[in-house]
């Protein structure tokens, strides 16, 4: 028996209790295909680019006394 603070006595229903963790496992593959990997394609693109503003910068901001 589950004790619920609402209406008492509730019989578990496990059956329930596996579907809900099975929908909890799709949602969790789902954010991994549709945000991360995504995500992780784009920063794979674009990280070479910032690094070499970044040096860029870099070599601006010690080079300028020079100038």
């Amino acid at each position: 028996m589950f004790i619920n603070k609402y209406f008492g006595k509730l019989p578990v229903n496990r059956r329930l209790i596996r579907t809900r963790r099975a929908a909890a496992a799709s949602i969790d593959y789902f954010l991994v295909l549709a945000i991360i990997v995504p995500l992780a394609a784009f920063a794979a693109y674009a990280v070479p680019h910032i690094i070499q503003l970044v040096y860029e910068m870099c070599i601006t901001m010690v080079g300028m006394p020079f100038m």
